[in-house]
């Protein structure tokens, strides 16, 4: 069957959620409607703004494949060879986030509350040098938006890959988190990492606080798959949780915007060039010809 393009309008209960696949398998908008009024869940993709894909606007949600956040100097370093990446429009001379939410997806199946679309990658110039294919299946309940999520190395030879998912949570009224981590990947002012630490003090969110008072971006590790969110003055709650290779989190908060980030991931800020120089934990997994890495994130709401 044949499914059109533009926006796909997902329903469950009082939970609806917007997809549009051709703007790099994104998700533009996630809400309750209910007595209150309307809720939204993900800050709202606008819809007056061109939807350019190389631009892409700081909203919604929108997979990250094959990696997450930044590859250093637009550089992937493996098994020995160097591979040059394009630069992302938003972070030169960085790589970030990969080809999946700069592509057009297509339609693989829809229903009324669940639509699977899919990306099937062909190396080219700048781009990631190994075929893939990426795969998500975003179904709404009552209560909760998941979103399955699939990587394939549809290539004979060996690739690392990661994925990752990067909702952008409206910051309203004083938004709080609790989630737990043991380590962190502390990231100087490049934002990119070179080891792995403990976890310290200022990172116990083992019981709800505040967001960061200043800029954080960084990726928590040895996470325990799960992050409350409350917004108190709205009587508003969403939790985060994850199986399969989303196993960390890129916690990002910026002073002044309008959102902040908590991305379920499968490896650490340039994880497959630290992995080559033999820095350990990084989460880079190395996928065979015709290997899967799956990997779940559920938005339940209260």
């Amino acid at each position: 069957m044949k499914y059109g393009s533009g926006n796909i309008e997902l329903r469950a209960g009082q939970l609806s959620a917007t997809v549009r696949p051709e703007y790099g398998g994104r998700i533009l908008r996630f809400s309750t409607i209910d007595a209150q009024g309307t809720w939204d869940w993900f800050l709202p993709t606008d819809p007056a703004a061109p939807m350019d894909r190389q631009a892409p606007q700081k909203a919604g949600c929108y997979p990250l494949v094959p990696f997450s956040n930044r590859l250093r100097d637009g550089q992937l370093n493996y098994r020995g060879r160097n591979y040059p990446l394009a630069a992302h429009p938003q972070c030169p001379p960085h790589a970030m986030h990969g080809d999946g939410h700069l592509a057009e997806w297509d339609v693989a199946d829809q229903g009324l509350s669940h639509v699977t679309i899919t990306f099937d990658h062909r190396p080219g110039h700048g781009t990631w040098p190994f075929p893939y294919r990426a795969r998500q299946s975003i179904s709404l309940t009552d209560t909760a938006l998941t979103i399955d999520f699939n990587l394939t190395n549809t290539g004979p030879d060996p690739m690392p890959g990661g994925i990752g998912l990067h909702p952008y949570f409206p910051r309203i009224g004083n938004p709080l988190v609790k989630m737990g981590v043991g380590a962190w990947w502390p990231a100087p002012e490049d934002l990119i990492p070179l080891a792995m630490e403990p976890a310290s003090e200022d990172l116990d969110y083992s019981d709800f606080r505040d967001l960061p008072a200043n800029r954080f971006t960084h990726c928590l590790d040895q996470w325990d798959r799960k992050a409350a969110i409350q917004w108190p003055e709205h009587g508003r709650a969403l939790t985060v949780s994850a199986t399969g290779a989303l196993d960390r989190i890129l916690f990002h908060v910026v002073p002044g915007l309008p959102f902040f980030c908590i991305e379920p991931i499968s490896h650490t800020i340039n994880a497959f060039n630290l992995q080559e120089t033999g820095v350990p934990g990084t989460g880079t997994r190395v996928l065979s010809g015709g290997e899967s890495l799956t990997g779940t994130a559920i938005f339940s709401v209260a």
